[in-house]
């Protein structure tokens, strides 16, 4: 394991430790001319503009990357890593803790399908009982169902 994956595990593992991020910007400048390193550096924690945010070059690709495997997952960076995930409520309770343990991602998106089975707008009361008990709701500070945060 090199030293940047070494350190971006340690990342996931604790999202909040901005020395970590540091140590991540200055293990990556030598081959990063600074565009990312620089916004890894960022002194101010709510900076959140996606288009900026999220790398576009090799290193975003190879970011990404992991994420396709799972179908429509959607992705928002803060400071340089994946800190929002959005997807269909089904991809999260089958694959939750695995889309989770890929970035440091504290905040979740869920969606239902537009219409059930039976042509019919379907209600989270039918799917609330299977979220409350997924695992991977542990590891989730801020939660989206369309409706607001939870």
């Amino acid at each position: 394991m090199s030293l940047e994956e070494r350190i971006a595990r340690d990342i996931v593992e604790h999202p909040e430790r901005d020395d970590l991020r540091r140590e991540f910007a200055k293990a990556i400048e030598p081959r990063d001319p600074g565009w990312h390193s620089l916004i890894v550096n960022s002194l101010d924690p709510n900076w959140k503009l996606a288009e900026f945010d999220q790398p576009k070059d090799d290193l975003g690709s190879r970011i990404t990357a992991p994420f396709c495997r799972f179908g429509k997952v959607g992705i928002e960076f803060h400071r340089g890593f994946p800190s929002k995930a959005s997807m269909p409520l089904e991809t999260f309770l089958a694959h939750g803790n695995e889309i989770l343990s890929l970035g440091p991602i504290l905040e979740v998106g869920l969606s239902l399908p537009y219409l059930d089975e039976r042509g019919l707008r379907p209600s989270w009361n039918h799917h609330l009982p299977a979220l409350m008990n997924c695992p991977a709701l542990a590891r989730v500070r801020e939660l989206d169902v369309g409706y607001g945060l939870v």
